[in-house]
């Protein structure tokens, strides 16, 4: 008999919910979509139109809100023992308090990136779920797509397999200007929470190389500046950091430097090749690698492959969630997701910005276990 898919509610009719969570929802067989919150109904029924359009979700679907009476409010979906799993898409000041409500009612969560506004905050909120919540069963994952995305993944298997020989240094490149529309977002013209978009889009960065690089990042030494003034309170983020095994790399996140400069590369270069990942195309990333060929004399050119591969990784992480909380919570397929988007691994991604954000503040060098518990790294 084939197993039942986890019940599922979404929870924010934002545009990240109605373009990225609602879809990915649909696509996969392991969620069942029944029911939808947002702080407005207005916004909430946008968001059931919006699922009327998939076939997996064009059902049914039940509608809560702040504004309505106290059946349909966040409390009363809660309370609902048919539902298992809750998707959160909510403004980053508010998750941390909604996340903690959705696991004191009994749900599994999946709250988007990232995983709290702070490390301090993060760890307090991992604490409260790992003594309290999940040894009760319950799993709270984050919804960081880069390590689901395809491109990530092959430059990892490349690294970890050796294909660039013995990591030597590495670069990082990601100029991305959000249009006025995009900043102009209330929660974003003043963000409540550190870094502003170099938090809201820098854990992405910060958690592809997480996952591709061999070794984690220990130290940030960094330079911050805000260039555009609908950007507060900086927009962009350079500097250089240092790996447990010794190997250091510059990076630039930057949302700030104009057009033309547009690139999105990671750059790894090692003892025997190079591989770019470049991740600026809407629909496919571009992988090239370059390597010596074996014996080659000193003038023979190396050898060159691309690889083309699909930009979406929302579709493929959500897929991954569902498969695992239906496996179960202590099965092969929720230890694989945990390593990638569990609570403690994006812990690592809002220190690395955190870290930068300190370091450029106070001028230094900042080791990620002054932010972070041993334990914790």
């Amino acid at each position: 008999m084939a197993q039942q898919p986890r019940r599922i509610a979404l929870l924010g009719a934002g545009g990240f919910a109605h373009g990225a969570h609602l879809p990915a929802i649909a696509a996969t067989a392991a969620l069942h979509l029944v029911a939808v919150y947002s702080r407005s109904l207005s916004s909430a029924q946008s968001l059931v139109a919006a699922a009327a359009k998939h076939t997996s979700t064009a059902h049914q679907l039940d509608v809560y809100s702040d504004d309505q009476d106290e059946r349909w409010n966040l409390d009363a979906l809660l309370a609902r023992p048919d539902v298992d799993t809750v998707a959160l898409a909510l403004p980053i000041p508010l998750q941390p308090r909604v996340i903690e409500k959705c696991l004191r009612a009994g749900k599994s969560v999946i709250s988007e990136k990232p995983t709290t506004p702070s490390v301090a905050e993060s760890e307090r909120l991992i604490k409260l779920y790992e003594d309290e919540f999940k040894p009760r069963g319950l799993r709270w994952i984050v919804a960081e797509q880069f390590p689901y995305t395809a491109s990530f993944n092959k430059a990892m298997e490349i690294i970890h397999d050796g294909k660039i020989g013995e990591l030597r240094t590495f670069d990082v490149d990601i100029f991305i200007q959000p249009t006025l529309a995009a900043g102009a977002t209330n929660w974003r013209r003043e963000p409540e929470y550190q870094g502003g978009f170099l938090l809201d889009g820098g854990v992405h960065f910060a958690a592809g190389l997480r996952h591709m690089l061999p070794s984690p990042v220990t130290s940030i030494f960094a330079r911050s500046h805000q260039f555009q003034p609908h950007l507060p309170p900086v927009d962009t983020l350079q500097g250089l950091v240092t790996l447990e095994s010794g190997i250091s790399g510059h990076f630039t996140f930057s949302f700030g430097v104009e057009r033309p400069s547009s690139k999105r590369e990671y750059t790894f270069r090692g003892s025997k090749g190079v591989l770019t990942v470049d991740f600026s195309g809407r629909r496919t990333h571009v992988l090239r690698l370059s390597t010596v060929v074996p014996n080659a004399e000193a003038d023979e050119p190396p050898h060159e492959l691309t690889i083309e591969l699909p930009a979406e990784g929302v579709d493929a992480e959500f897929d991954a969630f569902g498969k695992a909380l239906l496996a179960g919570p202590d099965s092969d397929e929720m230890r694989n997701v945990e390593e990638r988007s569990g609570p403690r691994a994006t812990l690592r991604d809002v220190a690395f910005i955190e870290g930068g954000l300190l370091s450029a503040k106070e001028r230094r060098q900042v080791e990620l276990n002054e932010l972070v518990a041993q334990d914790s790294m």
